[in-house]
């Protein structure tokens, strides 16, 4: 039985003529329905719009269907964060450190029976760091401290790009000094092998560290402090490049560190090991070099001077556990891991197969190819050199050394240009490339001419 207070709401649909609407008898019956609790038919055609959430950023999207719904579910469950109420609006934020392609089937029912969208969701994971270059440098090296010049629209310094470093520390822990990333939570000993105390002044740079030894200068923490552990913790390691690469400061140099929170790093030549062997020749590691940043594969592991150590622990989260590279099928692939779009081919090639010679630009006309470039939706700009790092594959003996062959088609023989100066040696009038075929990462002359890849934020 309908509640009287709906009556004059009934009567006039009852009274409303049929000709106006020949939905009107299936419209009739879902609103009484709908104002009695009684269902008649269960509900059809649900649909989401396409479904993104970028990175810390709320976003909510509200479904489309027919009837009446009394119930949403979703399957598999949402990622932390995100969530799907009883009008079936998925909202929510995700702020997780990678992204996530991820399948569901939403189930919209009533009394009556149900309907299942299988839908997509694209969940942006962090962009990278910030190289922390906040002011600009002209082709001759000549600096705009507010990059408000011409010649500064889209260099590094002017857009800063990416998430900011958040190190604590040197903590001191019993008698060890820890510097705590609370970005990815691994913790570091804020000294390098053999120094210690608050400002790493106490001892002597171990500087003639094989790779074998580095390996074992750091596991051997483990038996410091009674074997209670250095800092009483446990599983210290040399790190992965990965990880040794989030303390490179691009904004300084001699050496290009945290110099705050990892205090006398060596100034001078030498090659910081990490864990990772050259994948095209075992008999070499992957190394970073603090004096201004640069980074290869190509250290002999035998080698027995200039080598340092810096030791780490914990679980590794700045590394994702697979690919999220999405041909979008226009000229652009996006990187759901670190909330990048990038153009699929380099300046100069085909925009579908990529094929044919590049382009090769200066690093101005290179800058000002990415700022004009029309291509999709997006605005599109020279990557700075962390994020150029993203699709740096260090793990493959496959050449060139670029994280999927198969959305970025046929690369040149030519290093890329970053939008990121050089502030060490040569200076301010190079810039920072990437060479996947060598997989190697260094500054040149901005007079040069090297390839181009653009871009963009989501």
């Amino acid at each position: 039985m309908v509640n009287c207070y709906y009556s004059p709401i009934i009567q006039y649909l009852l009274n409303k003529p049929v000709k106006e609407d020949n939905r009107f008898p299936f419209l009739l019956l879902a609103q009484i329905a709908s104002l009695s609790g009684t269902d008649t038919v269960p509900p059809t055609d649900l649909n989401y719009t396409p479904l993104q959430f970028l990175n810390g950023v709320e976003g909510s999207f509200t479904p489309t269907f027919t009837g009446t719904v009394r119930n949403f579910a979703i399957s598999p469950d949402l990622p932390t964060g995100i969530q799907i109420n009883s009008s079936g609006i998925i909202s929510g934020t995700y702020s997780q450190q990678f992204g996530l392609n991820g399948s569901f089937t939403v189930t919209a029912s009533n009394t009556l029976g149900d309907t299942k969208k299988d839908i997509t969701i694209q969940f942006f994971g962090k962009p990278p760091y910030k190289t922390n270059q906040t002011t600009c440098y002209d082709t001759s090296g000549t600096l705009d401290s507010t990059c408000t010049l011409i010649t500064s629209i889209g260099q590094d310094g002017a857009l800063q790009k990416g998430i900011a470093a958040n190190f604590l520390g040197p903590t001191l822990v019993g008698s060890d000094y820890i510097t705590t990333d609370q970005n990815t939570g691994l913790t570091w000993n804020s000294c390098l092998q053999g120094t210690s105390g608050a400002t790493c002044s106490v001892g002597i740079y171990a500087s003639t560290l094989t790779w074998s030894l580095a390996t074992s200068n750091c596991s051997s923490l483990d038996l410091d402090n009674s074997g209670t552990g250095f800092a009483s913790l446990k599983n210290w390691r040399l790190p992965t490049p990965e990880e040794l690469d989030t303390l490179v400061n691009f904004n300084l140099s001699n050496p290009s560190i945290y110099n705050a929170n990892f205090p006398n790093t060596n100034v001078g030549v030498g090659w910081h090991w990490t864990s990772l062997d050259n994948p095209a020749d075992s008999t070499n590691a992957w190394w970073i070099y603090f004096r201004n940043g640069e980074m290869g594969p190509a250290r002999l592991k035998s080698e027995t001077s200039d080598n340092f150590a810096r030791c780490v622990t914990g679980t590794s989260t700045y590394l994702p556990p697979q690919n999220l590279l999405i041909d979008n099928g226009d000229g652009t692939v996006t990187d759901l891991n670190h909330s990048l779009v990038w153009q699929k081919c380099t300046r100069g090639t085909d925009s579908t197969t990529c094929a044919n010679s590049p382009t090769l630009l200066s690093w101005a006309d290179a800058l000002s190819y990415c700022n004009s470039l029309s291509l999709g939706k997006y605005s599109w700009r020279l990557p700075n050199i962390n994020e150029a790092k993203k699709i740096l594959n260090r793990r493959t003996s496959v050449y060139p050394a670029i994280i999927d062959s198969t959305v970025f088609p046929s690369n040149p023989n030519s290093e890329f240009w970053t939008s990121s100066t050089d502030l060490g040696n040569p200076g301010t009038n190079a810039a920072w490339v990437i060479f996947f075929n060598a997989a190697t990462v260094f500054p040149v002359s901005k007079n040069l001419t090297r390839a181009v890849r653009c871009v963009a934020s989501p």
